[in-house]
């Protein structure tokens, strides 16, 4: 699964650079076909998803960002019917500049850039009309 990971990491990169955000904001609010994933398989597969997107992130020589490892991450959740949101934010914390950040959660567990999503002000959901993440328990194997 790293494998893919890194496979949608470099994918990503290239989509970002070449395709306008409204297109990405369209394709990020459809709907997924057929039934999700609940319960214990849905949280498999979001952990499974998290460590792989790490793992390649970490291992992977070319640089990527927090859009880059939520777009890949969205890309492989989607594939394993589990229905996300993007978030894009931008920093509390006064700097030059506007740093923005981006994030994908699945209900209010937060798959893809958790961290820095503590210090941002969401400005932006994808689909529209979800709430903000509150901190859940990491998955921890079998239920």
């Amino acid at each position: 699964m790293a494998g893919e990971a890194a496979c949608l990491l470099l994918v990503a990169r290239m989509v970002l650079r070449l395709l306008p955000f409204r297109h990405l904001a369209d394709w990020f609010a459809r709907p997924l076909r057929g039934p999700e994933l609940r319960g214990a398989a849905r949280r498999r597969a979001r952990f499974e998803v998290q460590r792989a997107i790490f793992l390649a992130w970490r291992y992977l020589p070319a640089a990527s960002t927090c859009f880059h490892r939520a777009l890949a991450a969205h890309l492989m959740l989607r594939r394993r019917k589990v229905g996300t949101t993007l978030w894009y934010g931008a920093n509390r914390q006064p700097s030059p500049g506007v740093r923005g950040h981006v994030w994908i959660q699945d209900g209010e567990f937060i798959i893809v850039g958790r961290d820095a999503s503590r210090h941002c002000i969401p400005l932006a959901c994808f689909p529209q009309g979800m709430l903000p993440a509150t901190p859940e328990p990491p998955y921890r194997g079998k239920p």
